[in-house]
């Protein structure tokens, strides 16, 4: 099966994400993840990752 996990937040929001994948990875499913591009340079065995336009660790620094 092919499954797409989709986040858009932090680092923290993240890594969730990538735990779920790895254990669907196992169980032998395609799994692409669709994150911010502060999450892009991870590298997971079996799992594509898609950067969204944006870095949301900017976005919360720059929010007052």
């Amino acid at each position: 099966m092919k499954i797409t996990l989709t986040t858009s937040g932090t680092r923290g929001d993240a890594q969730p994400f990538l735990a779920l994948g790895a254990e669907l990875v196992k169980r032998r499913h395609r799994v692409r993840l669709v994150a911010p591009t502060n999450v892009t340079s991870w590298k997971m065995p079996g799992i594509g990752i898609v950067g969204l336009p944006f870095d949301a660790e900017e976005v919360m620094r720059s929010s007052p």
